[in-house]
């Protein structure tokens, strides 16, 4: 379980004004408290930055310089279903290459992980099942053309090998689109993403917050913003809505 809020800007967003969002619902928000380690990504001048800490985020420590900005942000709490509270187990989960840098968190818990296909070497090194559909879409990469696409077929390879799991809903970024999945099996009134639109940026979040004319994403449903587009994609269909 854990609450996630992801920002999207055409214009450089001071952190220190996102966070507060992200420590309230992780500290009062629905299922609360979310206190086994939090993290924020964020992309400055096209280079991914990262802090991650153990603490719970009304906690954090002064590693987090919120006067520091992003076009694009990405943040997580996390209240923990399987797994210690370690640092390899704080989202979001990234990855870097020479041509992208991937950030990815997820909210839910697939308790039979293990009948993914390729899951076996990622559970050997003690992966948790966030971490190990991490992989899986970072190594779906080369095969389609674009991040949506693998999210798509990502999810939709969870959902035809695995059986026991309560929600697939995760956000994710390349630095310049921002991205949300929503597909959850059971709690609907918990396991939600919301967006907001602002005259500037675009939010997603799992808890609606401030001022915002907040939109639920609908089940089974893959929503992505960038360069000024948004789009809405029916999971079961590919059809963008």
């Amino acid at each position: 379980m854990c609450r996630m809020l992801g920002v999207i800007s055409s214009k450089p967003q001071r952190i220190g004004l996102w966070i507060p969002a992200l420590e309230i619902q992780a500290k009062t928000g629905m299922h609360h408290p979310h206190s086994d380690g939090y993290g924020v990504a964020f992309y400055k001048d096209r280079t991914l930055h990262l802090r991650h800490e153990v603490r719970p985020v009304w906690e954090r420590s002064p590693i987090v310089n919120e006067d520091e900005t992003g076009t694009c942000l990405v943040m997580h709490a996390r209240k923990a279903s399987k797994g210690a509270t370690t640092l390899d187990n704080v989202q979001p989960f990234y990855a870097r290459s020479d041509d992208w840098q991937l950030v990815y968190c997820h909210n839910g818990t697939v308790r039979d992980i293990d009948r993914l296909d390729g899951s076996e070497e990622f559970l050997e090194k003690g992966l948790l099942d966030s971490a190990v559909m991490f992989h899986r879409l970072i190594d779906s990469l080369p095969f389609y053309d674009d991040l949506p696409a693998c999210m798509m077929a990502l999810i939709l390879e969870v959902e035809g090998q695995c059986r026991n799991w309560t929600s697939l809903n995760a956000l994710f970024s390349n630095g310049t689109s921002l991205g949300a999945v929503r597909s959850c099996a059971v709690e609907e009134d918990y396991y939600t993403l919301y967006v907001g639109r602002g005259a500037d940026h675009a939010v997603v979040s799992t808890e609606p917050f401030g001022a915002y004319e907040w939109a639920l994403i609908p089940n089974r449903t893959l929503w992505i913003f960038g360069e000024g587009q948004e789009r809405f994609i029916e999971l079961d269909r590919g059809a963008v809505l």
